[in-house]
């Protein structure tokens, strides 16, 4: 029963990453949708994939589980890997599934990173980091520079809305 609570714990935070029943809508007006692809979304959920892994296979070894119940598990991971995941870059700010909605203004700088893009966040705040394959990294790098500057003096942002798929 333990092992039972634990695979369902680590299934619900998966699930909380990519889909919150009360989230944080995107403010302004939408310039970007990128939607991420099957392997953006597996590079998103890697740290969660690997612990579910490492305790199914801790299961599998002790004999806590039963194959067909791992198999159970890991078919919900996968389900939860499957469901579609946007990142939404408004004039406002920029979100993430209507999970979480962060300001611009939060922001002093964007970086490259091994997956993606970091928004570099101001004393006292989190980063926030955006899983991006190589093909759409150096757009969305300009248009969140954009938005930053923007941000910095007065006058309204860019106009352009565009989806990337």
């Amino acid at each position: 029963m333990p092992a039972l609570l634990l695979y369902g714990l680590m299934l619900i935070l998966m699930l909380l990453r990519v889909l919150a029943p009360i989230g944080a809508r995107p403010v302004g007006r939408i310039r970007w949708e990128i939607s991420l692809s099957l392997r953006e979304r597996l590079l998103f959920q890697r740290t969660n994939v690997y612990l579910l892994g490492i305790a199914l296979l801790m299961g599998a070894i002790g004999g806590w589980v039963s194959p067909a119940l791992e198999l159970l598990i890991i078919l919900a991971a996968w389900v939860i890997v499957a469901l579609p995941v946007r990142y939404v870059l408004t004039d406002e700010g920029v979100g993430l599934n209507n999970v979480v909605f962060r300001q611009w203004s939060e922001f002093r700088a964007v970086a490259d990173d091994r997956h993606g893009l970091r928004l570099v966040a101001r004393e006292g705040l989190r980063d926030f980091r955006l899983v991006l394959s190589p093909d759409h990294r150096g757009e969305v790098r300009r248009e969140v520079e954009r938005a930053l500057t923007s941000r910095s003096r007065p006058g309204p942002a860019g106009r352009r809305v565009a989806t990337m798929v």
